[in-house]
């Protein structure tokens, strides 16, 4: 699965549309004349038994047509379907949508995936909704109106939500540029899609709605790539089942779908919405340069009770609104005359003039510690569209995000009709002005924590052969619950401060085997609950919080996937406002508490990296006293895998298996291993080095400086998509970068792009060789068939380098670069 061919299907030059039985030709009907009624401009071909469709010349099949086809439409029974795809194959065709309607069984479904395989055919669908492309006057699908060209995307699973979607866009005027049913998604998925919309500069934003996800690991490697560069808004329906785990009991009830789907969601940097009206509202929204910076909202109101709301609606999700200090009342005393709550919200009184409220919103901009406004107005509100204009316009040079909630019906739609169309969004409650506000702040915190750069720490790195045993051991005898001794065994051996429930109150040290001692907790600040469960699809799922028997009040838990780094441990726990709080009620030292929650979260991380056979982690007492924690109780149950690691996360985690010693001809001593994201200092370090020509071979233009931006798109790798190799020299300092090494391939590509690039200090020595050669051994173990890449023909060096690798040189004499490619025999 990968972009291949999507581009002929989006925009096809091409099409043939099948039909053949009387349903089946009813719906081919549809498409048929939806495409004629766009204005596709290019060539269509109807293929059926009878003479003639629509005054068009029509093909008994396939064979019959001229030319290459891009696209096929088909809607013909189950029987004919295979004999369809061949033939789209064999006229060339890059892909087929499957709109037929009846139900196939999977065995079926396997068949035709495989028919088109060999056929080369990629396949959307079957019960695909069909294409919307305005760009090409494309209408391949039972869209019964065109569309307001624009900016957003849609794909979809299903066809009923395809159509409410359109029918919505049209109601409320917003352009799409896409709009594409995945149907049952046999082929052609979302992880495919999105690849193919982050590259289409037209595209500003891609709205999804989910009914399930195949190949999640795709999925989250599509959408963590395209969320750095345009925002994917979610909603996601049949969001209640449980997370089936080989455990249940208390913790299913909190491992449910849509918490594990949220918490894939937060760490792709994807927002999800709960209708299909915050789409659109949402993806109007993060359009908008303004953000907030955190979640401390000021509530402006006329009146009493919509305050409350907006208040209601702000704590139902973990949010308390902003605190105003007495030199920020006294402030406000001076704007406002009269009397006011002298609180958030700040309740003021309906006959105030706009102005008024404007000096509000531009006085709380002033307060450093706040990250946007509510105003809230009620209809009774005298010449509602005059007072729209005087504050729209005072609005525009305000700096911080400010949200209008205008209560009422008919009589104030006008001027919520003014507010919005100066840009300031206005909804009809505060409910739904809170609800905006918070898409904002959880886009944009999303946003930072994919561009945030965590710091150097100590290496997490283990001796796995104790832990190892024992799990090999119980899975032999067919134990699936660890005793507990073997629980704290193997989480000591991962560094976690434990000690056996019946020394706990002793002060005698422990005699038993492996387990490191900690100092002796009697009388606990707090209790934590941490653990973690194998989930089919997901893989592991971690999760922290309150214990200490207060487990079935605290229904909230923080939940993660592996791997974690410091930032993300830390992004885990501050996911839930309640845990963060409960820790702050009882901790004598916060950071210290929270600290520690870190670290064992990224141990915890590591455990069930390197042993998908753990099904399940249940650490029941972790005590908190003063600034040390400890485990007394903690339960491991076992299951035979049949994946290897890392193959069972959905996040790819750094491949230690990329690391090597190696040397030079020169005898330069290196470390080559995968860049990390704490890396971003030393590559900022190797950058100073790079002499303009040097950049400019690399990057085929001059770059001034290195960007925050392009740090971190250099720096965080998915290592599904990309390798990015170092080469570290060891000194007394610390580590050295002196070069780097990239391989670049979609998912499941069998071809990837290289380039290289070495500190100008240490040009010549050997460390380009190194690194090519280590790319191509990369290549090799990943099963890539060819590497190629571009290098400036002034670049003698390197060109030298690949003919010595046996890389094939291709250029033109008068070509500024030539091609190096290498195939890759295995």
């Amino acid at each position: 699965m990968s972009i291949r061919y999507l581009h002929r299907v989006f925009f096809p030059k091409s099409i043939a549309v099948f039909g053949d039985g009387e349903k089946e030709a009813a719906l081919a009907d549809v498409v048929l004349n939806n495409i004629m009624s766009a204005g596709y401009k290019g060539r269509i071909f109807p293929v059926c038994p009878e003479t003639s469709v629509k005054g068009m010349t029509v093909c008994p099949d396939i064979k019959g047509i001229e030319g290459r086809i891009d696209l096929a439409v088909l809607s013909v029974s189950q029987f004919d379907l295979p004999e369809a795809i061949l033939s789209c194959g064999k006229a060339g065709a890059a892909g087929a949508v499957i709109v037929s309607q009846a139900a196939f069984p999977s065995d079926f479904r396997n068949e035709i995936l495989n028919i088109a395989k060999a056929a080369d055919v990629r396949l959307i669908g079957p019960h695909s909704w069909g294409i919307l492309n305005p760009m090409a006057d494309l209408n391949a699908g039972f869209a019964r109106q065109s569309v307001f060209p624009g900016e957003l995307a849609v794909i979809s699973q299903s066809s009923a939500i395809c159509s409410t979607i359109l029918d919505l866009s049209l109601c409320r005027k917003i352009g799409l540029c896409f709009m594409i049913g995945l149907g049952d998604m046999i082929d052609v998925d979302f992880a495919d899609v999105i690849d193919y919309l982050t590259n289409n500069a037209r595209v500003r934003a891609i709205l999804l709605h989910i009914e399930t996800l195949t190949n999640i690991r795709r999925f989250m490697s599509a959408a963590r790539a395209a969320a750095r560069i345009k925002p994917i808004i979610v909603l996601k329906t049949d969001r209640h089942q449980p997370a089936f785990s080989i455990i249940q009991g208390p913790t299913a009830d909190r491992l449910n779908e849509i918490s594990i789907y949220d918490t894939a969601f937060k760490r792709a940097g994807i927002i999800r919405v709960e209708t299909v009206e915050g789409l659109f509202d949402c993806a109007e929204l993060v359009s908008k340069k303004i953000r907030p910076k955190g979640a401390n909202l000021v509530i402006i109101t006329d009146s009493k009770t919509p305050g409350t709301m907006a208040v209601d609606a702000l704590r139902d999700r973990g949010v308390t609104p902003a605190v105003l200090d007495d030199a920020a009342m006294a402030s406000i005393d001076q704007i406002l005359s009269t009397g006011w709550s002298r609180s958030n919200p700040v309740c003021t009184r309906s006959e105030l003039e706009p102005e008024i409220f404007a000096q509000l919103v531009l006085f709380c901009q002033s307060l450093s510690d706040i990250d946007g406004v509510l105003v809230i107005l009620s209809p009774q509100i005298i010449n509602p569209e005059s007072f729209a204009g005087v504050l729209s316009s005072s609005l525009q040079q305000i700096k911080i995000p400010v949200f209008v909630a205008w209560m009422g019906g008919d009589s104030v739609a006008p001027a919520r009709r003014i507010m919005n169309d100066a840009g300031i969004s206005t909804n009809e409650t505060p409910e739904r002005a809170v609800r905006a506000f918070m898409y904002l702040y959880n886009y944009d915190r999303n946003q930072r924590l994919l561009q945030e750069i965590p710091p150097r720490v100590v290496d997490y790195r283990f001796d796995d052969s104790r832990p190892r045993h024992i799990i090999m051991s119980a899975i032999e005898r067919k134990s699936v619950q660890l005793t507990d001794i073997e629980s704290l065994d193997i989480l000591s051996a991962y560094g976690f401060p434990v000690i056996p429930a019946q020394t706990a109150g002793s002060e005698k040290d422990d005699a038993s085997g492996g387990i490191t001692m900690q100092p002796v907790l009697k009388h606990p600040d707090f209790r934590l609950v941490m653990g973690s469960r194998m989930i089919p699809d997901f893989g592991p799922v971690l999760f922290i919080g309150p214990g200490g028997g207060i487990e079935e009040i605290f229904r909230d838990w923080a939940t993660g996937l592996p791997p974690l780094n410091s930032i993300l441990a830390r992004y885990m726990l501050e996911s839930v406002p309640v845990l963060i709080r409960f820790i702050e009620a009882h901790s004598r030292d916060i950071k210290s508490s929270l600290r520690i929650c870190e670290d064992l979260l990224i141990k915890l991380s590591r455990l069930v990296t390197d042993f998908p056979e753990i099904a399940a982690i249940d650490i029941n007492s972790l005590m908190f006293t003063g600034n040390q924690a400890c485990i007394t109780d903690a339960g491991i149950i076992v299951a035979p895998s049949s994946t290897l690691p890392p193959l069972h996360l959905i996040i790819s985690p750094y491949p230690n298996q990329y690391e090597t010693a190696a040397a030079t001809k020169r005898g330069l001593a290196l470390l080559i291993r995968p860049m990390k994201p704490e890396d971003a200092n030393l590559l900022q370090e190797l950058w100073s080095t790079f002499s303009s020509r040097t950049l400019y071979y690399r990057f085929s233009k001059q770059i001034k400086e290195l960007s925050a931006e392009l740090l971190v798109s250099l720096t965080q790798i998915d290592y599904d998509r990309e390798i990015a190799l170092t080469a570290i020299q060891h000194t007394e300092s610390g580590e050295k970068m002196l070069g780097v090494g990239r391989l670049y391939g979609s998912i499941g590509a069998d071809i990837a792009e290289f380039s290289v690039v070495v500190g100008d200090p240490w040009q010549g020595l050997g460390i380009g060789a190194q690194l090519l050669s280590r790319l191509i051994f990369i290549a090799t173990d990943r099963k890539i068939k060819t590497i190629w890449g571009l290098i400036q023909r002034e670049n003698k060096n390197m060109i030298e380098l690949a003919r010595k690798l046996n890389f094939k040189i291709i250029g033109e004499p008068g070509d500024t670069q030539v091609e190096a490619t290498l195939s890759i025999i295995p």
